[in-house]
């Protein structure tokens, strides 16, 4: 759809083809059980979905256009980075992405601005992405990785975002660190406890907090900014 535009469809979407979302408007797609089998392309512009179902059975490809998840779902879909794009998770929502995620191009992922007491958008991710050399960009979200290259092996950005590393493991990985979305919350790394993450890349930016009762240990370039440590959170 044209830019500014809304295309709200509601109806059932069926059949073993695939569904291509472009344009510089929103496709709202508000029924949740679609059955179409062919993968969705989301190429330009926003495409809006109410439950995983929303885009029926197969996989997601990201094309250059961003996903945005209004309301708390799971998905085991495999998603293909094939240029850049974002992922969009409105404010006290929460992603499960429990797909592989392939690809070589950037991929934000994006927590929206909230409002006086509403909680902070929160993103799952339980895959190994060994596959996903593309860089990755967090903005006011969230993100857990369960296992170690949960967010793939290109470089990261923490912008005003939270890293949660909930168990053991490694990481060479650089982080670019900002506070530019949201200037009263750096990026924070939040260790649970009894766990250990280890990085052996690079932090740069701006200053980082370590929240949790875990450890991080920082075996890569000395990081030359103030590393504040909140356990009790």
């Amino acid at each position: 759809s044209p830019s500014g535009i809304v295309l709200t469809y509601d109806g059932t979407i069926s059949g073993t083809g695939s569904l291509t979302t472009s344009g510089a408007g929103t496709v709202s797609i508000f029924n949740s059980s679609n059955t179409y089998s062919g993968g969705t392309t989301i190429a330009e512009g926003t495409t809006q979905i109410q439950a995983d179902g929303s885009l029926g059975t197969g996989n997601i490809t990201l094309n250059g256009g961003s996903l945005l998840t209004p309301s708390s779902l799971t998905t085991s879909k495999a998603i293909s980075v094939t240029s850049s794009s974002s992922i969009l998770v409105t404010a006290d929502v929460t992603l499960n992405l429990q797909g592989l995620i392939t690809g070589s191009s950037p991929l934000t992922i994006s927590g929206e601005l909230s409002g006086e007491g509403a909680g902070p958008a929160t993103v799952s991710i339980t895959q190994d992405n060994i596959d996903f050399f593309g860089d990755v960009t967090l903005e006011n979200v969230n993100c857990t990785i369960d296992r170690r290259i949960g967010i793939g092996t290109g470089s990261a950005t923490l912008n005003s975002a939270k890293l949660i590393i909930p168990t053991t493991f490694s990481l060479a990985k650089n982080f670019t660190l900002s506070n530019a979305l949201v200037p009263i919350r750096g990026a924070e790394i939040e260790v649970a406890t009894n766990a250990t993450f280890t990085s052996g890349g690079t932090f740069t930016g701006t200053d980082l907090t370590k929240l949790g009762g875990g450890d991080l240990t920082l075996v890569g370039k000395p990081y030359d900014h103030e590393l504040s440590n909140s356990c009790d959170q």
